[in-house]
């Protein structure tokens, strides 16, 4: 065995520099990198590091302790932060003892061990097993004095201190929504008759739901009409989409001097390419990205995001071309196995084979020996005649594997190449002269 396989001292993984004494890092022969076991896997599934983030999806969630309370970080499926809550010292023991903390909502955390955080910590001022609420959810605190059970003394002048009361026939009527506080000042208040029996004062818009669900579906004030929240930064502004209930979506990026068509109308959602690509439109399905270019939009061509993300919509990452050349800045399929575009195994005869296609003219290599071969290939096929027009996020991938050829093996590969550049060209030409 070659001595960098044996392990004498302690190793780093040279993506995320996590140490061999917290995590399993080891050097992979196959890839000849030390790393650890997490991007070694995303290496192997995915042909690429989707992340230089040591964290993996079953550590254990961040506590930091204050002198007067403590913090809890709730992370994200792709293990990147998601947001921080604030709790009280005296149940330290409790968070650290349930396990995996993950968030149940924008303002509630739960584990498998202890369930709903809020709900187990109000078990004893709540026998009867009523609502338990956050009353400010705009602050991330979870400690006591932010919590309050329903219908206890404390949700009752919480309600009072957000209530407005009016005078009819010199009878107090409360004119606040006890499922949002919104006041009659902004919406209308109604007095409804629950599932179970018991009166409420709602909203509209939580009347409604509990004449179509049965229940109130959600605690927040936005209605489906509301305008969108932008938020303005330095270079570039957001805006937020939402679900029917007035949750958060999805969040998109634009140029600040697009800001006054954002606030012209309402914008939603749209999931295009199967569910993967999040878009941003209006009621007429007009996209904002060809909304801000429609005067230099032509027919026959179309906007392009440069970096992939359709959900950027700055200037700076918009460009207007072709059709087909929209096509070529396309990312790795979803199911593609070798971490490759256009890079496959001959399994039954133990090969590998590439293939290429420019404005449906096809070219395909011969067999190779080894996949940086074919890698290779395709590489050097994209670059002549996609030119900047190309994918590039897998290119770190792309180089790393094709450093691996030889002279010889890169002089083998060039004459394919000039082959197939000659065979599209042939094709081009010929149907320019149908």
């Amino acid at each position: 065995m070659k001595e960098k396989h044996i392990r004498k001292n302690k190793l780093f993984c040279e993506v995320c520099n996590v140490s061999s004494d917290t995590k399993y890092v080891h050097y992979r022969n196959d890839v000849k990198q030390t790393l650890c076991r997490k991007h070694y896997n995303q290496f192997q599934k995915y042909g690429k590091f989707l992340d230089n983030n040591p964290r993996t999806i079953n550590d254990p969630n961040e506590v930091r302790v204050f002198e007067d309370y403590a913090e809890i970080d709730i992370y994200k499926c792709d293990c990147t932060l998601f947001k921080t809550f604030k709790f009280d010292k005296e149940y330290l023991d409790i968070i650290k003892s349930g396990g995996k903390w993950t968030a149940g909502s924008d303002t509630r955390i739960f584990c498998k061990k202890y369930g709903d955080y809020v709900t187990y910590i109000l078990q004893d001022e709540n026998p009867d097993k009523k609502q338990t609420i956050v009353m400010d959810t705009s602050i991330d605190d979870l400690r006591k004095y932010n919590l309050c059970v329903k219908d206890s003394d404390k949700y009752t002048e919480w309600i009072k201190s957000k209530q407005k009361t009016y005078f009819i026939d010199n009878k107090p009527v409360l004119k606040t929504c006890e499922a949002c506080g919104i006041t009659a000042d902004y919406r209308r208040i109604i007095h409804v008759a629950l599932p179970s029996g018991e009166k409420s004062y709602l909203c509209t818009k939580h009347a409604t739901q509990i004449d179509k669900y049965g229940k109130v579906m959600d605690y927040n004030q936005r209605k489906a009409h509301d305008p969108n929240e932008i938020r303005v930064f330095d270079d570039y502004c957001e805006i937020d989409t939402y679900d029917q209930f007035g949750n958060v979506t999805y969040t998109f990026k634009f140029s600040p001097c697009d800001l006054e068509i954002a606030k012209s109308r309402k914008w939603q959602l749209s999931m295009k390419d199967k569910g993967i690509k999040p878009y941003l439109n209006n009621k007429d399905t007009d996209y904002f990205h060809r909304v801000i270019l429609k005067d230099e939009l032509k027919s026959g061509l179309e906007v392009d995001h440069i970096n992939g993300d359709s959900a950027d919509n700055r200037r700076e990452n918009l460009r207007i071309i072709k059709k087909h050349e929209n096509q070529q800045n396309m990312k790795i399929a979803r199911n593609n196995t070798t971490g490759f575009t256009g890079v496959y195994e001959r399994k039954d005869i133990n090969m590998w084979k590439s293939e290429f296609q420019y404005m449906r003219c096809l070219t395909v290599s011969t067999t190779y020996p080894y996949k940086e071969m074919a890698i290779y290939y395709r590489y050097m096929l994209e670059l002549y005649f996609k030119k900047n027009l190309r994918n590039s996020d897998n290119d770190k991938a792309i180089k790393e594997a094709i450093s691996t050829l030889t002279a010889e093996e890169k002089n083998i590969v060039d004459k394919d190449i000039n082959f197939s550049i000659n065979e599209i060209n042939q094709q081009l030409k010929k149907k320019n002269t149908l």
